[in-house]
Order: C-alpha cells, then sequence, then structure tokens
C-alpha cells in the first residue's frame, strides 16, 4: 500500500478527511461506496485499491463531498447571461448556490451591452460587461465555499467587445476583483488582423464602435493630463459617456478628441504585456473551441471553468479526476496494463459521479445527464518523465507524451463506449452528427465505427485541470506542470520571526541516494517559454476539451517574444496562461542552483527539507 507522505497526510486531514480520525485508506473505501453504491463489490474493490494506491485521485471536491450529503461532487460550472436584468438576476442567484456548494463557476459576458450605451432611452447610461462582473464578485466576497476555499470565478469577454480596452486592464490594480480569473475570447478574424497588420474593430448588435483618443484634464492639476482610449459609437455617444463615467467629481474636462484606430498588433501586444505583468487576462481561442466542441449540434460553446479547462454550454458542467502517471512508471518503465486498467475504472468512477451527485440548479442537474461530460486528467507527469530519464520539454519527451497521450485517449473513448453498451449513450446523443466533429475524426476508424454502433456513453471525456493542491497530497508534480525547481529557498515565519529553509524535491533527493542521475531533472524556470507551450499544445491534440497551464517565463524574457510566439500556436492552443517571474510581488521562494556534488553535501546535513512544492497556478483559484 502506497502511504502518503508527511505533508500529504497533514494537508489531506486539513482539506479533505471528513473527521480528524480518517486515513487515507478509508477516505478510499467511503469516496468509492457513496459514489459507486450501485456497482458490483469486484469493480469496487478495485477502484478502491487504485484510489489508496494513488494511481486513481478523485478530484477534491468528490473526496470532501463524498457520504456528506449537502455537499456537491462536481469541480465545475458554466453559466450564461443575456442582456437583460432579469437574466443578471439569476445568473447572481444560480452563481451564489453553485458557490456556496463548493464549485466553481465560469460566465461569458459579451452579450452584455457596453459601458455608455443606451438603456430604455437614457442615453449613455449603460454601466457596462466589467460592472455586471464586478457585483458578481462582491458576492464571491460573502461566500465561503464548502472545504474553506474562496470562492472561483471566470469571467470571460469576446476581443471585438467595445468594453474590451477596459477589461484588459481589469486586474492590473490590486484587491480588483479577487474571486475572479479574466480571459479574453481570441477569435480567428482578429488573429488574422494582426498578422496583417489591420486596425482592430469593436461591435455590438451590428454597430460598430470606434477607438478615439481623449485627452482628460484632471481637477485642479491642469498640466496632469491622462490620454484615454475609448470606444464609442461616434462624438455625440462619446461626449456622453464621458459625462457619465469619465468625470471624477464632476470636475474633470476633456481636452482633444480625435479618432484614433486601434491597430490589432498594438492590441495583441498590450494584451500579452498585461498578461505577463500580472498573470491576467488568459487567452482562449474560441475557432479552435468551437471546432472541436462535440455538442455544437445541440448546444453552442459559452465559456470555461475559472481555470480554463472545462469548455461546456449554458448550464454545462464537468466532473474530474486524475491518473497519477508518477505511479505507472516501475523498475524506469511504463506499465501501460495498469494504465488500461486506471482509464476503465476512472472513465467508470467520474459517470457514476454524475448520478451520485446532488446539483444545485434543475438547469444544472439536467444537463448533466443530456451530456454526462467527464474530464478525465493527469497528474504527475513531470515525474513520470524524471523516472523514466526523460528531460521535461525535450523532443525526447515529446514524442513519448505523442505517444502516452494518443494511448490515453483512444482507451478512454474505448472505455466510454463500452459503457454506452451497458448504460446507453448520453441523452442528447445523435451518431452521425456526434461523429461529424474535427477532433472526433481524429480518432481510428474502429473507435468511430464503435461510436456509431454503440453509443458513447460521454460527450466529452478528457479535461486536464491544474490539480494544485490535491497533487501534494500525493506527493507528485502538478497536473502536466514541471516541478518548481529542483532546490529552491523556502522564507517563513515561525513565532514571529522570519526563517530561511533549503528545500529539495523529494524525487530529487530519492535518485542521489539510489546513485542515478540527475541531469534531466530541471525547473519551471528552466523550461523555455517554447518547451512550455509544445508541451501543452502536444497534449491539446488528444484531448477533447481543454488544459489549464502556466507557461513560466523568467523576469528577463522580452515580452515582444512572447507575444510572437503565442501568435505561431494560436492556430493549435484552446487557451494559455502566462506568469512572469517576480510578476505578483515579493514571493516566498527562491530558486538555488547547485551542482550534483553540492546537492550531496547538503543532503547530508540535518537542516535541509525535503518535500514536494509544485508550482502555483498563475491565475490563482486553481485547484482540483
Amino acid at each position: 500500500m502506497t502511504k502518503l507522505t508527511e505533508l500529504g497526510n497533514l494537508i489531506f486531514k486539513q482539506r479533505y478527511a471528513i473527521n480528524p480520525e480518517e486515513t487515507w485508506e478509508q477516505a478510499a473505501d467511503r469516496v468509492t461506496n457513496w459514489v459507486c453504491s450501485n456497482e458490483s463489490d469486484e469493480y469496487k474493490a478495485s477502484l478502491s485499491s487504485m484510489i489508496k494506491n494513488k494511481i486513481i485521485v478523485p478530484a477534491g471536491r468528490t473526496i470532501h463531498g463524498s457520504g456528506q450529503k449537502p455537499y456537491g461532487l462536481v469541480n465545475c460550472f458554466i453559466l450564461d447571461v443575456e442582456d437583460n436584468r432579469e437574466s443578471i438576476a439569476a445568473l447572481m442567484s444560480n452563481m451564489y448556490k453553485i458557490t456556496c456548494a463548493g464549485g466553481g463557476v465560469g460566465c461569458n459576458y459579451s452579450k452584455i451591452r457596453p459601458k455608455g450605451a443606451n438603456i430604455q432611452g437614457n442615453k449613455g447610461s449603460a454601466p457596462g460587461a466589467l460592472s455586471v462582473i464586478q457585483m458578481i464578485d462582491g458576492i464571491g466576497n460573502e461566500v465561503k465555499t464548502g472545504g474553506g476555499r474562496r470562492c472561483a470565478l471566470m469571467g470571460m469577454l469576446q476581443i471585438d467587445h467595445p468594453d474590451v480596452l477596459e477589461f484588459i486592464d481589469a486586474k492590473s490594480e490590486t484587491n480588483r476583483l479577487n474571486n475572479h480569473n479574466v480571459s479574453l475570447v481570441i477569435t480567428k478574424d482578429f488573429l488574422k488582423k494582426v498578422k496583417e497588420d489591420l486596425p482592430a474593430t469593436f461591435t455590438f448588435d451590428g454597430i460598430e464602435w470606434k477607438t478615439y483618443k481623449v485627452t482628460r484634464i484632471v481637477k485642479d492639476k491642469p498640466d496632469d493630463t491622462e490620454i484615454l482610449h475609448i470606444n464609442a459609437p461616434n462624438k455625440e455617444y462619446l461626449k456622453v459617456k464621458l459625462e457619465n463615467h469619465y468625470k471624477e467629481n464632476f470636475t474633470d474636462t476633456f481636452g482633444s478628441v480625435e479618432i484614433k484606430g486601434m491597430p490589432a498588433r498594438k492590441l495583441w501586444n498590450s494584451i500579452v504585456d498585461h498578461s505577463i505583468q500580472c498573470g491576467e487576462p488568459g487567452l482562449v481561442f474560441k475557432d479552435n473551441i468551437e471546432r472541436n466542441f462535440a455538442p455544437k449540434y445541440y448546444a453552442d460553446w459559452v465559456a470555461t471553468n475559472p481555470c480554463g479547462e472545462a469548455v461546456t454550454e449554458a448550464n454545462g458542467n464537468c466532473t474530474l479526476g486524475s491518473i497519477n502517471l508518477s505511479e505507472l512508471v516501475k523498475d524506469g518503465m511504463m506499465d501501460w496494463s495498469l494504465l488500461y486498467d486506471a482509464i476503465t475504472n476512472i472513465v467508470r468512477f467520474l459517470d457514476n459521479v454524475l448520478d451520485t451527485n446532488n446539483f444545485p440548479t434543475p438547469e444544472a442537474a439536467k444537463q448533466a445527464l443530456d451530456s454526462r461530460r467527464i474530464g478525465v486528467g493527469v497528474m504527475g507527469y513531470h515525474y513520470m518523465l524524471i523516472k523514466l530519464g526523460l528531460k521535461y520539454g525535450s523532443p525526447e519527451a515529446i514524442a513519448f507524451t505523442h505517444k502516452l497521450m494518443r494511448v490515453i485517449r483512444d482507451w478512454t473513448f474505448l472505455a466510454s463506449i463500452k459503457l454506452a453498451r451497458e448504460k446507453g449513450p448520453f441523452l442528447k446523443f445523435d451518431a452521425e452528427k456526434y461523429c461529424d466533429n474535427d477532433y472526433i475524426k481524429t480518432l481510428g476508424p474502429n473507435i468511430i465505427n464503435g461510436i456509431k454502433k454503440f453509443g458513447i456513453r460521454n460527450v466529452a471525456i478528457l479535461s486536464i485541470a491544474p490539480t494544485g493542491t490535491i497533487s501534494t497530497v500525493m506527493g507528485v508534480s502538478s497536473s502536466i506542470e514541471p516541478i518548481f525547481a529542483p532546490v529552491y529557498e523556502r522564507k517563513f515565519f515561525d513565532k514571529n520571526s522570519l526563517r530561511t529553509e533549503l528545500v529539495f524535491d523529494p524525487l530529487l533527493t530519492e535518485l542521489v541516494k539510489d546513485g542515478k542521475s540527475i541531469e534531466h531533472i530541471v525547473g519551471a524556470y528552466d523550461v523555455t517559454p517554447e518547451e512550455h507551450i509544445k508541451t501543452q499544445a502536444t497534449i491539446q491534440e488528444y484531448v477533447d476539451q481543454a488544459i489549464s497551464k502556466t507557461i513560466n517565463i523568467s523576469a528577463d524574457f522580452k515580452n515582444e517574444n512572447m507575444a510572437d510566439l503565442l501568435l505561431e500556436y494560436s492556430n493549435i492552443l484552446k487557451g494559455v496562461t502566462v506568469y512572469k517571474a517576480g510578476s505578483r510581488g515579493n514571493e516566498p521562494l527562491k530558486i538555488i542552483h547547485l551542482t550534483e556534488e553540492e546537492i550531496k553535501d547538503h543532503l547530508t546535513k540535518k537542516d535541509v527539507k525535503v518535500e514536494s512544492k509544485n508550482q502555483a497556478c498563475a491565475t490563482g483559484a486553481c485547484e482540483l
């Protein structure tokens, strides 16, 4: 039986155990019996064993909620909102219900009329999309979700919405939208304009909004002018918008006004700059998602969950769980048979979660049963590579990842087909329409023929979640992320005194003690941005939903290089988040570069700490 580490057990007790005495093994039985009460004893024994041995890892929400009836087991929910009071009020109500039950909520606000538009004949009175997001965030401040996590929300806006200039800057200020991650929905039309150096366009309800350059003269400081770029349909609208929304204490005035078309390339560079400097906004590539969106024949894609790995229709939701790849490496070789068993067990398990879960709204329950969306993910990817002797992002690692993910894709779909033969396909299944999809067409003919003959149980199956906290409980690297660093220095307060300790990754320590090579072990900032992106793009090729992944860049990396790199991969990725070292102020962890001999020397001392400390998701609130 694989035991939890001391740190893992401590976090398990704090976050996931239902009482102080519960062990990980007892939790595995509790989760299995609660979720799979109608399954055979043979299946339950197999599943529980895999959870106990840390091969299958349910989502933290599922672990915490199982056996506790008021709690939900599902992580991710998507809500839609229309441009009217009733819809906004319903959004606020449903968001409150879902977050109180422990779910994260994503919403796309692109249908909300822009700031300065008319409302019922009142010129320029609309507060705009960002105002609605701020109202939702305010509710989040009052919510304490199950398990003690802060409220996790995603706010999205399409790149051609007139409020986008303000939205880009929404999280540059500290203590604003603290419960939200924000992402821009990027379209292929905008990317075409970037590549061809054309002006960006902004439209709403069929009306184009022009970009004006305005000089603002600040109250009592005539020499302290400010340049604003503001979107408006025409100068008349602009004047009302300035009066209603940009005057401070009704005394500021406005000087020169001119139409200043916003070059798409300049806007793209600005977006990437903001993303690098504060980790947001994230980027979501709409056309890449919609091209592979299996439910498109009966529902439109709306948004992603807070960390971006689940892409669903309105009221859609996704239950998550991971296969721990690190535990599948035996004596330096991948155990493919064990991977097969893990896949067949986890697909069945996640499908059962949908039938067991207590959904917070009737709309969410209906959509779950109509679509039966699940999210099989992975954790311990980097630990797996290390055990196989592969360097993260290297050509050899990329080649192996292609093989691995192709197998995972094929076997998860075969498992869902097998379930459909036994229990029936998802309610909205239509064989011809479902198979008329770019992603489904990449499956082998035997899988496609199986879908057409027997159906498929789940409309979507694969989703790579960040697994931040729960991977630390398992003692492995997080999701598909590289480890933060092989060796780092950690500062912390102990009884009001600031202490410093040297921390060694436990797998590094194990290899050194076994006399094995550690030359291939690298940290998140040793991996080049292109290696980060290539890894994500390789895995995305085989994932029908999306991936939560952070592109770590060093403090001296040139922003314009990232803008070009993201543009290059914009036809492959579904979403991307960038984190620049030091961009969020003082950081408690400092990378330490040591030679192998120095590492061996330090590990003989008693004042060092060995623990797994995975790189945090740049946008926050990203747990599995």
